[in-house]
Parts: C-alpha cells; sequence; structure tokens
C-alpha cells in the first residue's frame, strides 16, 4: 500500500492486464548447479536485460527471481535502492508491493478457515465486533466469500474518478487506531467517514468491484478468529515456516538499511518518498525481498508445501485458485483474462496459463506469477516513476514474457 493511496496510479493494478540509472547487478544468486554453460548464459542474459530496462525506463531499482521445481533457480538485484546514499539494490533488497500483499492475507486466513475456524458461505457480521451490513441491502448479508472475491458491494475504489476513498489516513508512522476502528468509521453507520455513497447500488454478490477494504477486512478477520495482532500471525504462521525473514509489515520492523525507496521524478530529478501505512494494511501493507516472496511462490506451485514444511492444505489451495468468475469483472487485452480465483488472476501469456497478481502506486511496482502445471513461477519489483501507463504496461509485458522465456532455458 502507499501512497499507494495516490489514486491515480492506483488504478493501474486493474488495468495492467488489460491494456497491455543504470547499476550493475549484485549479489546474483542462482539455484542450479554450477559448471552449467546454459545456466550461465541465461544468467548473463537476464542481468543484461534488467539493467537495460534500468536504462530504459529510468528506474531507481529492480529486484528479481524465478522459481523453478518449487526453488529459487535465480535471483538478482539491479540500480540503487537508496540513491541518496548510493545504496546498490541486491537480492536481499526489501521493496513495497502493495496490493500483491492481498494474496499473503488470502493464505493467512484460508490458514484458518482449514481449521474449521469458519466458512466461506458466513455472514462476516457472525465474526465481526460491530454489524456490517449494505444500507440499500440490509436482509442480504455480506458474506466471508463476497469480500474475498470482491464482490461484496463495498466502493472505496472509484475508478472514474481515480480517487481511492481512505487515502487519507495514510501515514508516515505506524497506526494509533486498529483496522477495526477504522473500518467501522467507514462501513457502519454514526461513523466519522460513513455513508452509503461507501457502498454499490448492486446487492452483495451480484457485482465485482476491486476493493482494498474487503481485503482489510478480511485481515481483521484474522485477528478475531486467531485471537493475535495480524502482522503476528503473518510472522509466526506464514514467515517463519516459509524462511521469509525479511518480510513486514509493520514499519517500526521494516529494515530501512535494506528497503528501495520509492522514488518519484519532479522537475527531472529523482525524488524520495518515505513508506507509509494504514490501519486497514493488510490489503497493501507488505515489505519484502524477491527471493522471500520466491518462497512463497515455491508453497504455491507445492501445493502448500515448501522445503518439507506444509503451511497450507493442497485442497485449501486448490480452494483460493478456483475460479469464482465474479460479473463485472474486467476481461484482459494483451494477456487474455481466463478467470479469477481469489485474488489470484489466472491470464494467458503466450502459451502458458499463469495464475498472477501486481500492485503498486505511482512510486514502484511489483508483479507475481506461478505456472502451476509447470512448477515455475516468479516475481519482480521496481522502483521509480514510469512515464506513462503506456511505459508501464510495456515494460510488465517485456520483464513477463522475458522471465518466463528464460525459466523454459534454464
Amino acid at each position: 500500500m502507499l501512497t499507494i493511496r495516490r489514486v491515480t496510479w492506483m488504478l493501474a493494478t486493474f488495468m495492467i492486464f488489460s491494456v497491455l540509472c543504470s547499476m550493475a547487478g549484485h549479489g546474483r544468486q542462482s539455484g542450479s548447479k554450477p559448471g552449467l554453460e546454459g545456466q550461465k548464459k541465461v544468467t548473463v542474459e537476464l542481468d543484461e536485460f534488467f539493467q537495460k530496462q534500468l536504462r530504459e525506463f529510468g528506474l531507481a531499482a529492480i529486484g528479481a527471481c524465478i522459481v523453478k521445481d518449487e526453488k529459487i533457480a535465480w535471483s538478482g538485484g539491479f540500480g540503487l535502492a537508496d540513491i541518496e546514499n548510493k545504496r546498490p539494490a541486491t537480492p536481499g533488497t526489501i521493496f513495497a508491493v502493495g496490493s500483491v500483499s492481498k494474496v499473503v492475507t488470502l493464505a493467512a486466513f484460508m490458514r484458518l478457515w482449514e481449521r474449521g475456524k469458519c466458512a466461506l458461505d458466513d455472514d462476516v457480521s457472525r465474526y465481526l465486533p460491530y454489524p456490517l451490513r449494505h444500507p440499500r441491502f440490509p436482509g442480504k448479508p455480506i458474506t466471508i466469500r463476497t469480500l474475498l472475491s470482491f464482490t461484496a458491494g463495498i466502493f472505496d475504489v472509484d475508478m472514474k474518478a481515480g480517487q481511492n476513498r481512505l487515502s487519507f489516513l495514510e501515514e508516515t508512522r505506524d497506526p494509533t487506531i486498529s483496522a477495526a476502528e477504522a473500518l467501522k468509521e467507514f462501513l457502519v453507520p454514526g461513523g466519522r467517514n460513513y455513508s452509503e455513497d461507501n457502498f454499490l447500488a448492486t446487492a452483495p454478490g451480484e457485482r465485482y468491484a476491486y476493493s482494498n477494504s474487503s481485503y482489510s477486512l478480511i485481515g481483521h478477520l484474522v485477528e478475531r478468529l486467531s485471537g493475535r495482532p495480524f502482522w503476528e500471525f503473518c510472522r509466526q504462521e506464514i514467515f517463519a515456516p516459509l524462511g521469509m525473514d525479511d518480510s513486514s509489515w509493520r514499519l517500526v520492523d521494516l529494515r530501512r538499511d535494506r528497503y528501495a525507496y520509492g522514488y518519484l521524478r519532479e522537475a527531472g530529478r529523482m525524488k524520495k518518498k518515505e513508506p507509509t501505512i494504514w490501519p486497514g494494511y493488510m490489503d497493501g501493507g507488505l515489505r519484502t525481498t524477491a527471493k522471500d516472496f520466491g518462497h512463497f511462490l515455491a508453497m504455491m506451485i507445492g501445493q502448500g508445501t515448501y522445503a518439507g514444511m506444509r503451511v497450507l492444505k493442497p485442497q485449501t489451495v486448490d480452494a483460493m485458485l478456483a475460479l469464482q468468475n465474479p460479473p463485472g469483472a474486467p476481461a484482459g487485452r494483451e494477456f487474455p483474462i481466463l478467470g479469477r480465483g481469489f485474488v489470484w488472476i489466472l491470464s494467458q501469456v503466450s502459451d502458458r496459463r499463469i495464475f498472477q497478481m501486481n500492485g503498486f502506486g505511482p512510486a514502484f511496482f511489483a508483479q507475481v506469477y506461478f505456472d502451476p502445471e509447470r512448477k515455475t513461477g516468479g516475481a519482480f519489483f521496481t522502483t521509480g516513476e514510469y512515464a506513462s501507463f503506456a511505459a508501464l504496461g510495456t515494460a510488465v509485458t517485456r520483464i513477463l514474457t522475458t522471465m518466463i522465456d528464460a525459466t523454459a532455458r534454464m
């Protein structure tokens, strides 16, 4: 999440797959056996490719990894994580990933769901400290499934106006109020920020509308069902078993000496953006490394298991990826969208069917994907401001296809 919530850029999260500083790479790593000429060639090609992207798009830093056969096959860091201090990006550099965070929030919730803590079609009000109702359809419950599939009828991202309607809650310090309080003020009658206009004209379950606060509610549900703060639950039950040692949600836990700062172009110069957070950070506040997230992707490829450690049951992963195909969801163009699970989007890229998700703000971009059939995947994170949506679309298409092609030759 960011000033992530500078909203014209928030829109691109939905548009990228519909429309679709030169620094040497530091600390490159490969999971393949050394001495293999093919692997060396691909590694050199990837290094050269990412260095070129830095120059062409005027980016500050890039972090990337490729997963193959449930292991990190390659990872790299390029450019400068901190321009002012000339600190280079490495495979261990921490990036903001925006709405990619939602796939982790989903996994955290599903870990509790598979323990029988709730059912997907339960009324979410059953688990909240206040009733949550669509004011125009109070007799139709907002279920957990509608939150997970973006069909709850909550209106917090105004696509036409280019407005994230909760952006005013973003701060550069950790929140002093809870997600429960912030969401109540927006969604429950009597709240300071409540309005019937915070909901769509359609009933819950009837229409797709991308919603950040839906996943803030899911994160809060994790807290209610587990009895632990969301950040703590993720640290203990997701990050620790997956070896995601450099991943965190709270600003107090962020290693700023390893963080890739976002940058905007102002008056022809790169201007550093400080990391921000809001009380409902579960929707987009994750900071992680490409390698850490590679472990998460390897877990998804492994049907819930990574390095012998089971995080989710296979049937739980299947439930996460089962196509919901909510009415009104946008279709893809450059990469056709074949369907939508919970958060994960099934897209056609050349001859591949991949599950993917992206997220970003004006000063960063993040893309993750995996191919369960071929047991491959990858992630790339960038900082810096793209010149236009068209430039961003070109970059995403080029990087994604290059990484998939490189994976096939490893």
